[in-house]
């Protein structure tokens, strides 16, 4: 039994270590319609940095500008996808209050691309509303593209 053990830790531990670094994140509106401006359809840009927190478990922050917010997550693996879940909680003045729940996948990459980074892809949830434009419950699209 130990064995099995030790496999199963070892995996987790592999698949925590593709989400570990530093990305930047970007977040959408989800609009079906085509926009003319892209940037209709932009909800936040900012650094994403995730660190191992146990052999499942991640923990780091995301933020731009002073809207900073802690994580605490796990990663998984889902259908043989290396998949993560976490909370961000606000953690300062600007994002006092504010709870947002994130899942994405680790984006699967080409074997013979160029130029291809590692891109995490999912949806973000507003927990807790924050202002009259931001109701708890809207659902975001989401990519985070591994920096260098």
């Amino acid at each position: 039994m130990q064995y099995s053990i030790e496999i199963i830790v070892t995996s987790m531990l592999k698949t925590t270590n593709l989400f570990v670094g530093d990305w930047t994140y970007r977040s959408f509106y989800n609009k079906p319609d085509e926009v003319e401006d892209f940037n209709k359809i932009k909800l936040f840009q900012a650094k994403l940095t995730l660190e191992i927190d146990g052999p499942d478990l991640v923990k780091g922050q995301i933020g731009s500008g002073g809207y900073d917010l802690k994580i605490h997550g796990s990663v998984f693996e889902a259908n043989s996808i290396a998949s993560i879940k976490f909370r961000a909680v606000g953690k300062g003045e600007n994002t006092d209050g504010w709870i947002y729940d994130y899942i994405g996948v680790l984006a699967p990459t080409w074997s013979d691309g160029i130029g291809q980074s590692a891109a995490i892809v999912g949806s973000v949830i507003r927990v807790v509303a924050h202002g009259e434009d931001s109701p708890a419950g809207e659902v975001a699209s989401f990519i985070a593209v591994k920096r260098s």
